[in-house]
């Protein structure tokens, strides 16, 4: 005999089901509604306080409870039900559960257990409706056909799935990898995952409800709780782990998640990648038509338990089931930990009366929300157990030291995911309000990390499997809105109030170039850009040369700007000039920055070497010329010895020509002192590298340095390149190498000579580093200073031979050059003196004779 107020309400899923159930219970005065998730409890919740007085509304989960004083409607999950509370109402949501491995012998006490006073609705697929008549003889059930029609469409690749689309997966790997093909082809997806916190979840389905991204990632948690509009499921497989083994889905588990396709009149499709099995054409009719063989096991555990002793304890739990049809659950969560506990030292030793055994069995229901396979929890669970029997209450401290430690924010999705699960755990017992003192601010506390940590993950997550630039674009093109992409004064780019990327110089630089992007949202960009690139272009055309610089490595800037660089060329004064790539640019507009480019860089040597590179050889004869090609291959400077043939080949009008161009030949060196200033040597340096290919950046000098000592040693030809030389352990200008070999052929005119003060401030040297210096320009330690310590009393003489044949000629020369001037002083002061000699006075035959002898 069927019973007027037991019934259920069986069919597929987008039946109304919920809807009916709570508009049953709304019309009673008291009810409860119990719902497999907390995220469905909340759900209906927030539902059902938008109808009736919130004062009269509870939810109540493991993890969240909101229970005013007044409240006649409580919203649950299945365990967190009020067992022992009189309504008039009950229903329970997807009693089909009851089959579940893990969770079915919850499902099956409220079947079993569970009644309203006046009315009791379950909910479920058709498939349980057999053992429902064997649970409940005197149950009603009523079917509930679909109210949208849903069809099979075959295999399509992930990137060709229709907008509006679930894709599913079984594993979390599999769900990250089918986002990011999704996030670079198609803009993005949120994310949903059984193992994902309600809030993260609830935020990743609200970027797909609004419109932020057109698919959405999930594991089969979608298959329960998420009414959302969804046009089409995709299977990315067909195999899922249960935690066992590897297997085929059943046709009822494929139905429950592909009918999240098609919501209310709206008819739905679902279907598998490219990578899944194909269904079979028995699953695809079952789905279709809803045709599914019935439960053939319903899970059941003994919940007349025995507190009498621990081990009895265990023992009831594991008691046979009443009929033959029932599978007992073995293994249940809170069992094992009962089991792990009941072998802890100190808790055998407590857990003596049946309060302590109670209490214990209380403690070991705590869920593990961080599945990590390790003792962690019921380690924790041991700590917990002992307080509570010792102090009666958890202490804060303990509480604080294991709260505090997890509220730290992270960039890496799983570690947040590790702590916000075990945050959780946290949260679920905040609520044991005889477990803590002062509980209500540790549910604050707790829930706030929760919180916290909640929208650190979506943030991760969208920021991960999001490209909110396509996103956004592909929202303003669905609602046919235009595009406003805004350049700020810093060359940022906006895309509505987005920072989307720089124009850095004529480059466009996105904020997020770790994925390619799509071409619709490049064209768009590029296509906005237009009018600016022409603006650019143009002012560069016409921009001062100031706002231009070249880098030691050869790099061409635009003010902050990277612009283009320097390239080799067959005239080393001359480098080609290369710009920095641009797929905003057409080939007229690089023809132009080329040009201008060239221009600056002419200008530029042509400021600063200019008594080099205006030195016509064909001016001059064979050896000037020879010396100008010595000098431009030195980029500036060459040894006298490369050139003193040709020296001493030299006319004296073809020297004073030179001089008057700017060389000068000193003792080691010839060079010009205008290439000597700072930005010559620098450039020097750099024309040298562009031509060779070779930077030694560390080792010039800083501005305005004539002696340093190198950071990185570079080779003797190159210092003398850019007109410095390199003795001993210490770099110098070749001007002052000159002055100091003038103060040191001075010094040894006697034979040996000291070390001076003048000769250390000229070369910026100590001791030592002067008598290495020495050493190189050809003198030695003189035998009585031999193997002594360098001071001012150290004697030093020339090396035999140790003048070069350059010091040799121009000494040579100098002594010849002095004869000379000795001769033509004495014959002038001669001819000057006849004239004063009176030739009546007695002295002029003296002094004739004295000029003939």
């Amino acid at each position: 005999m069927f019973s007027k107020n037991l019934r259920a309400i069986l069919g597929p899923t987008n039946t109304g089901k919920t809807y009916f159930a709570i508009e049953r219970m709304l019309a009673h005065s008291s009810g409860i509604m119990c719902f497999p998730l907390r995220l469905l409890a909340r759900e209906n919740y927030d539902k059902i306080i938008k109808i009736v007085d919130k004062n009269k509304v509870a939810l109540i989960t493991g993890e969240e409870k909101i229970v005013p004083k007044n409240a006649v409607y409580f919203c649950c999950t299945i365990e967190a039900m009020p067992i022992n509370k009189k309504v008039e109402f009950v229903g329970i949501d997807e009693v089909q559960i009851a089959s579940d491995f893990e969770r079915g012998y919850i499902f099956t006490d409220r079947i079993l257990n569970s009644r309203g006073t006046k009315e009791t609705v379950f909910l479920g697929a058709e498939t349980i409706s057999s053992k429902l008549r064997i649970l409940v003889p005197e149950i009603k059930i009523e079917g509930r056909p679909r109210m949208s029609i849903l069809s099979y469409v075959g295999r399509k690749k992930v990137t060709r799935i229709k907008k509006r689309s679930a894709i599913v997966a079984f594993s979390v790997a599999d769900v990250y990898t089918i986002a990011d093909v999704i996030r670079k082809q198609l803009g993005g997806s949120s994310i949903v995952m059984g193992a994902l916190s309600p809030r993260t979840r609830n935020s990743q389905v609200e970027m797909y409800e609004n419109g932020d991204v057109d698919y959405l990632v999930a594991t089969d948690a979608i298959g329960m709780g998420l009414n959302l509009k969804i046009d089409h499921v995709s299977f990315a497989s067909i195999r899922k782990f249960d935690g066992v083994s590897l297997r085929n889905l059943t046709d009822p588990e494929i139905a429950q998640i592909a009918g999240r396709a098609g919501r209310f009149l709206s008819d739905g499709t679902f279907g598998v990648t490219e990578n899944s099995s194909e269904m079979s054409e028995h699953t695809i009719d079952a789905v279709e038509n809803s045709k599914f063989d019935q439960i053939t096991k319903v899970f059941w555990r003994n919940s007349n338990l025995d507190f009498s002793s621990v081990t009895n304890l265990i023992k009831s739990l594991e008691t046979s089931p009443p009929e033959t049809f029932l599978i007992r659950k073995s293994d249940a969560e809170d069992h094992r930990h009962l089991v792990f506990l009941s072998e802890v030292k100190d808790v055998k030793k407590i857990a003596q009366s049946p309060k302590e055994i109670k209490l214990l069995w209380e403690v070991a229901q705590v869920p593990e929300f961080n599945k990590n396979l390790t003792n962690d929890h019921v380690f924790l669970l041991s700590k917990i157990y002992e307080q509570l029997i010792s102090k009666g209450q958890l202490a804060n401290d303990f509480i604080s030291s294991q709260i505090y430690s997890l509220d730290k924010v992270t960039k890496d999705i799983d570690t947040l995911m590790q702590r916000i699960a075990s945050i959780r755990t946290w949260t679920y017992l905040s609520h044991k309000n005889d477990w803590l003192a002062n509980s209500n601010n540790w549910q604050e506390i707790s829930l706030t990390i929760e919180d916290k940590l909640s929208d650190a993950l979506n943030n991760e997550l969208t920021n991960r499997f999001v490209d909110k630039r396509i996103s956004m674009l592909g929202k303003k093109i669905k609602e046919n809105l235009r595009l406003v992409i805004e350049i700020k004064s810093d060359s940022s780019i906006y895309l509505d109030s987005m920072k989307v990327g720089e124009l850095n110089g004529f480059v466009l630089k996105l904020v997020d170039s770790s994925a390619p992007s799509s071409g619709l949202f490049l064209k768009n960009l590029k296509k906005s850009l237009d009018k600016e690139i022409k603006k650019r272009v143009k002012n560069f055309y016409t921009i001062e040369d100031q706002h231009l610089e070249i880098n030691d490595d050869a790099k061409i800037f635009w003010d902050a700007s990277p612009i283009g660089w320097l390239a080799p060329s067959d005239d080393p004064f001359s480098p080609n000039i290369h710009i920095t790539q641009s797929d905003l640019l057409e080939d007229s507009q690089i023809n132009l920055i080329t040009e201008r480019l060239k221009n600056f860089v002419y200008n530029k040597i042509e400021k600063f070497l200019f008594p080099l590179i205006s030195l016509n050889e064909e001016e001059f004869n064979s050896s000037a010329r020879g010396i100008i090609f010595q000098l431009k291959e030195g980029f500036g400077t060459t040894s006298f010895k490369k050139i003193q043939k040709l020296y001493r080949e030299l006319s004296d009008e073809d020297k004073k020509t030179l001089s008057k161009a700017g060389l000068r030949f000193g003792v080691e060196y010839l060079y010009i002192p205008e290439l000597l200033k700072p930005v010559a040597v620098r450039l020097r340096a750099l024309l040298w590298g562009v031509f060779n290919n070779t930077y030694y950046n560390d080792s010039l000098p800083d501005d305005g340095r004539v002696a340093f000592s190198p950071k990185e040693s570079a080779p003797q030809q190159w210092y003398n390149l850019i007109g410095y030389s390199k003795l001993g352990d210490r770099v110098m200008r070749v001007d002052m190498v000159e002055r100091l070999s003038v103060i040191i052929r001075t010094s040894a005119r006697d034979g040996s000579f000291k070390i001076s003060e003048e000769m250390l401030s000229i070369a910026g040297a100590s001791k030592d580093q002067m008598a290495n210096i020495l050493f190189d320009l050809g003198f030695e330690k003189s035998k009585e200073s031999d193997g002594i310590e360098v001071t001012f009393e150290t004697l030093f003489k020339k090396k035999s031979n140790s003048f070069s044949n350059i010091s040799n000629l121009k000494l040579k020369k100098n002594s010849i050059k002095r004869k000379q001037r000795k001769v033509a002083e004495k014959k002038k002061f001669n001819q000057k003196n006849n004239t004063l000699i009176n030739p009546n006075s007695p002295f002029s035959v003296l002094s004739n004779l004295k000029l003939k002898n």
